[in-house]
């Protein structure tokens, strides 16, 4: 599944005329290959750490918060390596 990265965009779009269509593709992943009532949870880093800190677009998370709500799928962030200070903020999200 690839990542939120708006300087190298998987799809070739730019931020904000792409509409944040990474998490439009998650969303038709899920439809597509997955049903929604099959999956749990959904667990995502909000700064992929091993990509090379990748920060993604404001309202991404929101996105894909509201596509995990619809679907009641729970939707965890998992902060071990952005977390408790290491951006600058408590959390990075």
């Amino acid at each position: 599944m690839p990542y939120a990265y708006c300087y190298r965009c998987p799809f070739g779009l730019e931020y904000p005329e792409c509409e944040i269509h990474c998490a439009d593709y998650l969303e038709d992943f899920f439809v597509g290959h997955v049903a929604p009532d099959a999956v749990a949870a959904l667990i995502v880093e909000p700064v992929q750490g091993e990509g090379g800190f990748i920060v993604p677009p404001p309202g991404y998370f929101k996105k894909i918060k509201a596509m995990c709500e619809q679907h009641g799928i729970i939707f965890i962030m998992d902060e071990i390596q952005a977390g408790m200070g290491r951006t600058g903020k408590l959390f990075a999200c």
